[in-house]
């Protein structure tokens, strides 16, 4: 793969401070993950399909491609049930501090999945994520809310792992609009029977919220960062994507006073220096 142009790292570095504001509309929110989930990717889809129509783009992927969208889709449904249940059950910055262990996976699955060598700096910048994720979390037992709530952002932070996989294959095929719709559709056919059996629904200023969450995190963050992925590898993807953490945790301490510990600001602090020194590293690769 080439060094990715500036616009392609410009691209992916906005989707991710829009990732980080996610925190903010989900802790405001009283109602159920499902819920949560349900109200996000129903506005989203909705201005993705608006977008599509306004674009002259088809609506209907080829049918080769399907097994791998809906595979995306399911991803990415628990990805987003993962990662709010993250929020509820821990904090903001937990949620995002463990999601940014997201690298550790990539850089284990991707060059056993495409029969690549691993860049020499992954693995290096990777580990120190994890020290920083460590740091964080006081304790690891299953009683503490902040514990329970890593095993969460662990495991978005996993399935957030395989969807960038899965969209490398598949992005450079479709416009990052197309794929997005299309992913949110089949997470709208996941959540809805769950919202629906459990009875739980958005009241009152949920839906301002979810409403934010929805069109300024999910449809405008997550198409830009599909089209981020057709120039970058997922390992790069998912170490740029830790600045999420340090984005997560200012906008949590300026919109709801909520302020962070020392070792959340430390743990905070590693992440950031290896995200900027990994898309660092990024602009400056060689041609292949």
């Amino acid at each position: 793969m080439t060094k990715p142009h500036r616009a392609t790292l410009v691209a992916l570095h906005l989707s991710v401070l829009f990732f980080g504001l996610s925190g903010i509309f989900i802790a405001s929110v009283e109602a159920s993950a499902f819920a949560v989930v349900l109200g996000r990717v129903g506005f989203s889809c909705v201005a993705l399909g608006i977008t599509l129509k306004l674009m002259g783009k088809s609506m209907v992927p080829e049918t080769s491609h399907l097994p791998l969208i809906l595979l995306g889709g399911l991803l990415l449904a628990c990805h987003w049930i993962f990662f709010v249940l993250s929020v509820q059950i821990g904090s903001v910055a937990i949620a995002t501090i463990t999601f940014a262990t997201a690298p550790l996976f990539l850089s284990v699955l991707e060059p056993l999945l495409f029969g690549e060598s691993p860049r020499k700096y992954s693995l290096p910048l990777a580990l120190l994520v994890l020290c920083g994720v460590v740091i964080t979390v006081p304790e690891y037992t299953l009683s503490n809310q902040a514990a329970v709530g890593t095993l969460w952002g662990m495991g978005g932070a996993l399935t957030y792992a395989l969807l960038a996989l899965v969209n490398r294959k598949i992005a450079p095929h479709y416009h990052g609009v197309q794929l997005s719709f299309w992913h949110h559709a089949i997470v709208v056919a996941v959540a809805l029977p769950l919202v629906w059996q459990e009875g739980t629904f958005l009241q009152g200023m949920d839906w301002v919220y979810v409403a934010g969450l929805g069109l300024i995190c999910t449809a405008l963050g997550y198409s830009l960062f599909v089209r981020a992925q057709q120039g970058v590898s997922a390992q790069t993807l998912g170490l740029v994507s830790s600045l999420e953490t340090p984005y997560s945790i200012v906008f949590a301490l300026v919109l709801l006073g909520q302020i962070p510990t020392v070792r959340q600001l430390i743990g905070g602090t590693i992440i950031l220096i290896v995200a900027l020194v990994a898309s660092r590293l990024a602009t400056d690769l060689p041609e292949k």
